[in-house]
């Protein structure tokens, strides 16, 4: 199997200039490639990778936001106890409460019809996924805090 070395750059995720990693290309797929090339000329690998680091920057930017809420908010509630603790843990059960996938549908299709862009609509539904997880994380850090006390 041979090894083709590409050559990546240091470019934001939602650039506007052209990659040296092109998704086109002409000529048949050298042998040994793992990913074929379509009948237009794409690169099926190199439009997996541009896929591919949309993707995981949307899952850990939520999963960071998820995590740092959930951390401060349940060791806020753990740590002081009595009515900060009641009164947190009531806000948590208000957010379990939210229906997650009809939110996420609607501010989608209030996007939509705003007509926002698509780089600024990935960051608000980041924002949007990261503030509807947060209550799991919370309960466990409260749990925890509770316990070692």
């Amino acid at each position: 199997m041979r090894f083709y070395r590409t050559r990546f750059t240091s470019e934001p995720i939602f650039s506007t200039r052209t990659s040296t990693l092109s998704p086109r290309r002409s000529g048949p797929t050298p042998e040994g490639v793992p990913v074929e090339i379509t009948s237009p000329g794409s690169n099926v690998m190199t439009r997996l990778m541009y896929g591919g680091r949309i993707s995981l920057m949307v899952g850990f930017v939520v999963v960071f936001l998820e995590t740092f809420i959930g951390i401060v908010m349940g060791g806020i509630s753990g740590y002081f106890g009595g009515w900060i603790d009641t009164a947190i843990m009531r806000f948590v059960d208000l957010f379990n409460c939210i229906p997650f996938y009809p939110v996420v549908i609607i501010i989608g299709t209030v996007m939509d019809k705003m007509e926002i862009p698509p780089q600024l609509r990935i960051f608000i539904l980041m924002a949007v996924l990261g503030l509807m997880g947060w209550t799991g994380i919370a309960r466990v850090v409260r749990g925890q805090i509770l316990s070692l006390r």
